[in-house]
């Protein structure tokens, strides 16, 4: 009985390494990559075998992949790379000023037609105007 056992699992085992495990439905180390990688450590593959080439180069990414990647990524890491300006200098930039409200919608087209390129261009006295006028609209506002 035992014999005939082991003679079933060695027929399966066989019919196994011989069969694609990418078109067999339902086996569940190709959903689980962690499992998948457990598993052939486990089996102990040689790894000059070229038909197991795929398994191992699953193998290597699984083992650079768990090294010191952490389990999380932040983006402001990446943040400095692209800024090409300091925040104060940004801030204190009349023509950012301007697209800012320009793109809240707090500005008039009829004010500026084209936006200047350079703070040169933008006079001083545009932004004391719209104050101005933006003081003198919350006030009708808030008067009823």
């Amino acid at each position: 009985n035992s014999q005939t056992m082991k003679s079933s699992q060695l027929k399966y085992a066989i019919m196994l390494r011989n069969v694609d495990a990418r078109s067999v439905p339902g086996i569940p180390w190709l959903i689980n990559e962690q499992k998948l990688f457990e598993w052939a450590n486990e089996v102990r593959i040689d790894p000059n075998n070229p038909e197991y080439s795929d398994l191992m180069e699953f193998v290597m990414y699984m083992r650079l992949k768990g090294q010191d990647s952490p389990k999380y990524f932040r983006l402001e890491q990446l943040q400095d790379e692209f800024n090409f300006v300091a925040e104060e200098k940004m801030a204190k930039s009349k023509r950012f000023q301007l697209l800012q409200l320009r793109n809240a919608g707090q500005l008039d087209n009829i004010l500026l037609q084209q936006m200047p390129l350079h703070d040169t261009e933008i006079p001083d006295f545009l932004f004391q105007v719209f104050l101005i006028i933006c003081r003198q609209i919350s006030s009708l506002l808030y008067r009823h």
